[in-house]
């Protein structure tokens, strides 16, 4: 097996990871830090009535929750009876065949860092934020 010409060091890899990091945060500054909060507060059923009058209603309808619930759910029950959600193609002779390999080791690694129990966690907090979208492919 050839080896790489690009090595990463432990510094350089730990450095790329803290600016991925410090990208994400600064990301979320500016307009969409109040939309999200205002999401979140939803899905929370969290309102806050200090401007409302004795006499006005305070109940709240929780459809953002039961929404992103049925949301997630049919995700996850889409991905329980599939049985390849994905697929790995080589573009020449010597990476297609290991093609089979590749796919052992990836599944591998999915398994280990449970990647449902998170890939579930991150899709709900993404249909909450208003971020999240299902993108069906024929």
């Amino acid at each position: 097996m050839a080896e790489s010409k690009f090595k990463m060091s432990d510094e350089d890899l730990l450095d790329y990871i803290n600016s991925c990091f410090n990208e994400s945060d600064e990301s979320f500054t500016g307009d969409i830090k109040p939309v999200t909060d205002e999401c979140w507060n939803l899905y929370r059923i969290w309102r806050d009535y200090s401007k409302k009058k004795d006499w006005q209603a305070k109940h709240v309808s929780p459809r953002a929750f039961a929404s992103v619930e049925i949301g997630v759910s049919l995700v996850k029950k889409s991905l329980i009876y599939v049985k390849e959600f994905f697929v790995v193609k080589g573009q020449d002779k010597g990476d297609r065949e290991r093609e089979g390999k590749v796919k052992e080791a990836v599944l591998f690694y999915i398994r280990k860092s449970k990647f449902f129990v998170k890939f579930l966690e991150s899709l709900k907090m993404a249909f909450i934020g208003g971020l999240g979208c299902i993108k069906i492919c024929w």
